[in-house]
């Protein structure tokens, strides 16, 4: 059986706003995870949206919060205060959305919000927290929730690629026209002609992806498809030969394909426009 491996997208690592997409994402990397990687550009690109996520936030409670207890006349806090923090967040969020902020500031928004109002409904009846130390405890529990959402990706391996010039450029001409996805995309490639293995590329993303899946497979063989359909695509590719033997029997090939062999042949040193069945 032929060896596969999932490259996931910087969406799939992402908490997903969708239930639906949410749940989709926990299915497949449940029955998937000892196949899924993810190359180096998706994992400094998450961590990049992670780190300026927290940032945001971070510096948003610092400099905001109190200010905003203090004018609601609040020193101390007691279990009946909860709704002094409801305005400070839905202005918050109101200000991501004007800015069409990544759904990685609303969810780290949303997290230390619930979590804001879970410790001011704890506190006991009759006693109160200054709001000094309470803002304190608030930035603690701010960097276990960039933790929590920082954890599942740390534990998907990671593949150091830095694709090649020409390859970038062959999957900019099939219409990918954002600069991050040509390079994720790239390094998939690169990846699975490199080590003569298959890769399915997994992601939710409509718009700059998927409406090119059937160009990416047909010029650069490679597979892009949502969580729900990767156990197929795995089923379906093990029966193929390897991705040089693969292209390698395409015949007759288009002009795409061709050049798309030739660059190939110039940037890895691999020939891929003649049958190779017989290599290991």
């Amino acid at each position: 059986m032929v060896s596969i491996l999932f490259f996931l997208d910087v969406c799939i690592l992402l908490p997903q706003t969708l239930k639906v997409s949410s749940k989709s994402c926990e299915k497949f990397l449940e029955q998937a995870l000892e196949t899924c990687c993810i190359s180096s550009s998706v994992y400094d690109k998450t961590s990049e949206m992670l780190d300026t996520a927290y940032d945001w936030v971070s510096q948003e409670i610092q400099e905001k919060l109190y200010p905003h207890l203090q004018s609601k006349g609040v020193n101390k806090l007691t279990p009946r205060d909860a709704r002094v923090f409801e305005e400070f967040f839905n202005e918050r969020r109101k200000q991501l959305a004007a800015i069409k902020s990544p759904s990685m500031h609303f969810e780290m928004l949303s997290q230390i919000e619930q979590w804001t109002v879970d410790g001011i409904h704890k506190i006991k009846l009759g006693e109160s927290i200054q709001a000094g130390a309470f803002l304190a405890t608030l930035l603690s529990a701010l960097s276990a929730v960039y933790e929590s959402l920082r954890a599942p990706f740390e534990a998907i391996e990671v593949k150091n690629i830095t694709p090649k010039y020409d390859i970038r450029s062959q999957v900019a001409l099939l219409g990918v026209k954002k600069y991050e996805d040509m390079v994720h995309l790239a390094s998939a490639i690169e990846y699975q002609f490199s080590n003569n293995i298959w890769v399915v590329f997994i992601t939710f993303d409509e718009k700059h992806i998927l409406h090119h899946q059937r160009r990416l497979l047909e010029v650069c063989a490679l597979h892009c498809c949502k969580p729900d359909y990767a156990m197929d695509y795995s089923r379906d590719i093990s029966r193929e030969d390897r991705p040089i033997q693969y292209y390698s029997k395409i015949s007759p090939k288009s002009s795409e394909q061709q050049t798309f062999a030739k660059v190939l042949e110039n940037s890895l040193h691999l020939s891929i426009t003649v049958d190779t069945q017989q290599m290991q």
